[in-house]
């Protein structure tokens, strides 16, 4: 949602009720780091109330007024977690006589406690949420301040209650099996009056983002080119991580999710989020511009060469595999011959059987070096032998370059996987159908067959 934002109805009216007390409820993965990204904002030039993750990546509640602080609270955790889903209410409720009850976080069930309150709310303060552009000229906005601080990453399940401070267990629950905070499917919410706040944003309509399933049909405008993901609370994808790279690279960036990887000069090498070491497992990787000076490799590479002795490039250490731009294969940083060089666009497929001890390597459907992932131990025109007892990470290498990657998050960047393939268990968007046990590197699926 780096770009894109959304806005509530432009007409109708606010109760100031709802502006005193209300929640916000949201599931939220990150993508980018390090920099001041905006939640949930009802603003009109210098007065505003925003929900936001800070530069130190802290989760704070700020409103200003005309050149007045009225009100900041931050917690002291931060949030760096680029592969879990957080689920973060925040209750706010100045009509509390106690200051520092006017504002609570909930993260994943649990009510931080560890807050810096710099400035409360004063008593029966009116935020400047639940209002509309069209009778109050505050408009709401999630995902921004409608020009800057986007949120970079992935939204499900947003709440904007008005006229009720709830906790974390109206929306979620403990699942007794696994012990891990899940949503409710349909939460007893008692919703409040004014159109400019009240709704429930699932996001299940891919063609509109802005659908409210609160039933007062609150719908809200959309702005920009935010896309719907697979990926969800209850079924987690891999993507790229952030926070593991190489250093050489300047220009580095991360975006769409953290399925793009961008180089705007050197090398640039990402581990994905999820390793397996058993199970089968199949990827995509869409290249960007190939040429003299601009490439890719992808692969994947083990446990200790992701953590602990990562080079700047895909081969520069042991246990490392991948198939290059030049149509060749590096093991353990020796070249060979391999294949068909990959073009502009062309579309890398890669499947691992930790079973069997194999990884192979294709291009726009077709497997190279006569490749037959359904071969079982005998790793017919496999790309190398797996080294044994290793935890192995996909992996991209790109240099001056931009290369999308999709476990079955059905993108390749903005554009939609122009093909419908889903792998056994019917998960996933893929261009070209997974072979025959081979599945989508998703938290499901590694429950299932990992």
């Amino acid at each position: 949602m780096a770009s894109t934002y959304l806005q509530n109805p432009s007409s109708g009216s606010s109760v100031s009720a709802e502006r005193k007390t209300l929640t916000f409820s949201a599931w939220i993965k990150r993508s980018g780091l390090g920099s001041t990204q905006y939640l949930l904002t009802g603003i009109n030039s210098s007065y505003y109330t925003t929900i936001y993750f800070t530069s130190s990546d802290n989760l704070s509640v700020y409103s200003y007024e005309g050149g007045t602080t009225r009100c900041n609270v931050t917690t002291t955790a931060v949030y760096r977690d680029t592969n879990a889903w957080y689920h973060i209410v925040v209750a706010i409720d100045t009509t509390q006589a106690t200051a520092n009850d006017r504002v609570k976080f909930y993260v994943n069930g649990v009510q931080e406690t560890s807050i810096t309150y710099s400035t409360n709310f004063p008593q029966n303060y009116n935020t400047y949420y639940g209002m509309t552009s069209g009778t109050d000229g505050y408009p709401t906005y999630l995902s921004s301040d409608s020009s800057s601080n986007f949120f970079n990453g992935l939204m499900a399940d947003v709440y904007l209650v008005g006229g009720t401070a709830y906790t974390a267990s109206t929306f979620g629950q403990t699942d007794a099996a696994s012990g891990i905070w899940k949503p409710i499917t349909s939460p007893s919410i008692s919703w409040g009056t004014g159109v400019g706040g009240n709704v429930n944003l699932k996001f299940a309509n891919s063609g509109s983002l802005g659908t409210d399933s609160s039933g007062s049909s609150n719908n809200w405008t959309v702005n920009g080119t935010g896309t719907q993901t697979l990926d969800t609370p209850s079924n987690v994808f891999a993507t790229f991580n952030p926070l593991v790279k190489s250093s050489s690279a300047t220009g580095a960036t991360f975006s769409n999710g953290n399925t793009n990887v961008i180089s705007s000069s050197g090398w640039l090498t990402a581990p994905a989020t999820l390793g397996v070491s058993s199970g089968k497992w199949y990827w995509e990787v869409k290249c960007g511009t190939i040429s003299g000076s601009n490439y890719i490799q992808a692969g994947v590479s083990s446990e200790n060469a992701v953590f602990t002795n990562a080079g700047s490039y895909h081969e520069s250490t042991a246990y490392c595999y991948a198939y290059h731009w030049d149509g060749q294969k590096y093991v353990n940083n020796v070249a060979s011959s391999f294949g068909t060089a990959p073009s502009t666009g062309d579309i890398i497929m890669i499947a691992l059987d930790c079973d069997n001890g194999f990884i192979y390597a294709g291009l726009n459907g077709t497997w190279q070096n006569s490749g037959d992932p359904t071969s079982g131990g005998s790793g017919t025109g496999a790309l190398t032998t797996l080294a044994s007892n290793q935890l192995w990470f996909p992996t991209v290498s790109a240099y001056s370059n931009t290369h999308n990657g999709n476990f079955g998050n059905g993108y390749f960047g903005t554009t939609a996987v122009a093909s419908g393939n889903a792998d056994g268990a019917g998960y996933g968007i893929f261009e070209y159908a997974p072979p025959t046990g081979y599945y989508a590197l998703c938290t499901k699926n590694i429950n299932t067959y990992g």
